[in-house]
């Protein structure tokens, strides 16, 4: 939820919050009210999931410190803009983990509900040297071995 009022995100990876060898993995975002660019749409940025921009440091977390030039570096790489859409209830956004994406404050009086889920490769490796190593989703994987807990069924 993006709260009125509520502050911008940061531009960052989704893959840097999970700890994975492989860099197999997406994102549903899904717009459980409508949506718009004033409420904190998401944006996105066109074919960044395709350039060589991983590190473990695309954080939020360090973009809001100012130590991410991520969004910057994007931009000069691929000569490309943001594109963001404006949602109606249920309609969904998907991106690979790699893509670069962020949102703008919410400048309206109403809350921006949403909810995510992240899908990933079955058999995608546990990375236990990532920042993210200690994240509930890998709980109890084993460095090197195959991503398998109770928080990630495999769906068929």
């Amino acid at each position: 939820y993006k709260v009125p009022g509520g502050a911008a995100t940061e531009p960052h990876q989704d893959i840097a919050y999970w700890p994975m060898i492989e860099k197999n993995a997406g994102t549903i975002w899904l717009a459980l009210d409508e949506v718009t660019v004033e409420m904190g749409a998401m944006n996105f940025i066109p074919q960044s999931h395709k350039a060589n921009f991983f590190d473990y440091g695309n954080k939020i977390e360090d973009s809001i410190e100012g130590k991410s030039n991520l969004l910057v570096k994007a931009k000069e790489v691929l000569n490309t803009e943001p594109v963001s859409y404006n949602l109606k209830p249920g309609d969904a956004t998907f991106h690979n983990a790699l893509t670069i994406h962020y949102t703008g404050e919410n400048k309206t009086d109403k809350t921006r509900k949403g909810m995510t889920v992240i899908y990933f490769v079955d058999g995608v490796r546990f990375d236990g040297k990532s920042p993210a190593a200690d994240h509930h989703c890998a709980e109890g994987s084993i460095d090197g071995e195959p991503i398998a807990t109770k928080w990630n069924p495999v769906i068929v």
